[in-house]
This record gives C-alpha cells, sequence and structure tokens, in this order.
C-alpha cells in the first residue's frame, strides 16, 4: 500500500469516525452518558501533569452534541462543534487524497500547531 492510499484510506476512517461518535451520544443509554460525564474516562496527560490537554472533554463534549445539549457540550469543550467540524472537513479532503486547504490556502503543520495551541489556552482558561 503506497502513502498516498495510506493517507486516503485513514481520511475515511477518520470522516466516519467524527459521526459514528455523534451518534453514540445520540443513542447511549443515559446511564452510559452520566458516567462519562462524571469522570468515566479519564486524560492521561491530566492525569499525570495535572493540566489538561488541548483536547480535555473533548469526548464528553461530542457525546454532548449528539444529544442535542449544546449548553453542555460548550460547558465540557467551548471549541468542541468548531474542533469536530474542522476534523470531519480535514478528514474529507485526506480520504480523497487532497491537501487540507482553509481560504485559499493548503494548511500546513504551523497552522495545525497554532489551532492546537489555541484550543490548549482557552481550555486551560475555560
Amino acid at each position: 500500500m503506497n502513502e498516498l492510499s495510506l493517507l486516503r484510506a485513514a481520511g475515511a476512517l477518520l470522516a466516519l469516525v467524527v459521526p459514528a461518535t455523534l451518534l453514540f451520544g445520540a443513542l447511549a443509554p443515559k446511564t452510559m452518558i452520566a458516567e462519562v460525564a462524571s469522570g468515566g474516562i479519564s486524560c492521561v496527560f491530566l492525569a499525570v501533569t495535572g493540566v489538561p490537554c488541548p483536547f480535555c472533554g473533548m469526548t464528553r463534549a461530542t457525546l454532548a452534541l449528539g444529544q442535542g445539549d449544546f449548553g453542555g457540550a460548550f460547558g465540557f469543550h467551548p471549541l468542541a462543534p468548531l474542533v469536530l467540524l474542522m476534523t470531519f472537513g480535514v478528514a474529507v479532503f485526506l480520504a480523497r487524497g487532497k491537501a487540507p486547504v482553509a481560504f485559499g490556502r493548503k494548511i500546513g503543520p504551523p497552522a495545525v500547531l497554532a489551532t492546537v495551541g489555541l484550543i490548549w489556552l482557552v481550555n486551560i482558561v475555560a
């Protein structure tokens, strides 16, 4: 399997993960959602350092979005809808074998790092 095929396969898989997670949030039993929301899934980075990672709360926020609880989702992670939308968009580009594009320009590693840094800052401040 060549590099482009592998990238396309990874993009296709990622493109399926976002809606699948939202669907799981919509269909999962309320007891399971409550367990996750009360700390059932833990962040290893937070456990080791005491500092939330850039994506702490994203799982809970995604499940809340799947349930239509937008207020709860923003409470868990203020950028959750944006991150999910961007993740899905990048995944679609990758699945098509193309470089992700935003505002007419290819998205490179510096843009991704800047986005992750912004998410982290918002998560720590929030």
